[in-house]
């Protein structure tokens, strides 16, 4: 069960995108293998007929259940792209957009924190450093 929910990571995405992706995943995952179950079935019941139907029926049901399952994946992609906006990142982002909203007001403060994660990225700052100095930047925006 871990298997089917790894492509989500905990920390990257909103909680409630990722509780409605696992929810879609186990939807689509479920509608994909009925679906599948049902041509078989079908293909079973048509084999009294003639053979080449059976085996008509087994390509169908792969075929079906590739397509819904690459469709559900490609949602699921397309759900989980909606929370880029990392929790950790998400009062720069706000900042950046108060600043296009406001003008040159704020360009002090994200000139700081470009230049103090500039720092950080080369290594003349301690992740610890970092993030208290990123802290009371933000803190210091009221």
């Amino acid at each position: 069960m871990k298997k089917i929910f790894s492509f989500i990571k905990e920390k990257e995405c909103a909680p409630i995108l990722s509780i409605a992706a696992k929810v879609f995943k186990v939807f689509y995952l479920s509608l994909a293998v009925i679906s599948s179950l049902v041509t078989i079935i079908s293909g079973i019941i048509s084999i009294e007929y003639e053979l080449g139907y059976f085996f008509l029926s087994l390509l169908i049901s792969a075929g079906l259940f590739f397509v819904i399952y690459f469709i559900g994946l490609l949602t699921e992609t397309i759900i989980l792209s909606f929370s880029v906006i990392t929790k950790n990142h998400f009062e720069e982002l706000k900042i950046k957009g108060f600043h296009k909203e406001n003008g040159q007001n704020d360009f002090d403060i994200l000139n700081k924190l470009n230049l103090l994660k500039s720092s950080y990225n080369q290594g003349l700052l301690t992740e610890e450093e970092y993030l208290e100095k990123r802290n009371d930047l933000l803190n210091n925006i009221d």
